[in-house]
């Protein structure tokens, strides 16, 4: 049998890395993160128990890495939004559409996360490092808005936190409560109050929102 380049051996270890996180996915959405076993994760991946293990020293890692492809890719999708050449208001409106959007569609796993024993574990750093990244994307967009008088001047750190605070908050409640409220009434709401305020005025919120 011919060796695998180093190319062709990466490829084949992130198609497999894809491949098992999917098949966790699938196995936690069935039978929740405490029956997940890496029975279950291999025959739901087609695979042997065995391969699991060249992968992953074991089920807490590879709940921590399904974590990880869950939210990387969102991640990355707003490093991008924020490098957009566009204004800051539509770039801020479709980072928050990216996170609803995104939180609602691996909802049910979040869920299941959330009400585990192990979901404490994955409340480590690297989740800390995923927000500080969100937040200094989101920076860099109202920054120079507000060094061009396009945004009021605040603290655009603060102004960041407040901003992801609000969408993680919605994401969070939605997660515990199982509001099916519609996410394009959130994400409406949340523009409004961040770019007009709650104080009435010429340009007050819309109502049908709130």
């Amino acid at each position: 049998m011919a060796r695998l380049s180093k190319g062709q051996k990466a490829l084949l270890d992130q198609v497999m890395h894809e491949n098992l996180c999917e098949a966790a996915m699938r196995v936690i959405t069935e039978y929740g993160v405490d029956n997940m076993t890496m029975d279950k994760i291999a025959e739901a991946a087609g695979v042997a128990k065995g391969t699991i293990y060249n992968y992953f020293k074991n089920k807490d890692e590879l709940i921590s890495r399904t974590e990880n492809a869950i939210l990387d890719p969102m991640v990355k999708k707003i490093n991008e939004l924020a490098a957009a050449d566009s204004g800051p208001l539509p770039k801020l409106r479709e980072i928050a559409r990216l996170t609803l959007e995104h939180f609602s569609r691996y909802r049910k796993v979040l869920v299941l996360l959330h009400e585990s024993k192990i979901s404490g574990i994955l409340g480590n750093r690297e989740r800390f490092e995923k927000r500080e990244k969100i937040i200094a994307a989101i920076e860099k967009i109202i920054t120079p808005a507000m060094q061009c008088g396009e945004l009021h001047s605040f603290n655009p750190r603060i102004v960041a936190e407040i901003f992801i605070g609000m969408i993680m908050s919605i994401n969070i409640s939605k997660i515990i409560s199982g509001d099916a409220r519609p996410l394009q009434q959130d994400l409406d709401t949340v523009m409004a109050i961040f770019t007009q305020g709650l104080q009435a005025g010429k340009e007050a919120v819309h109502e049908n929102n709130i």
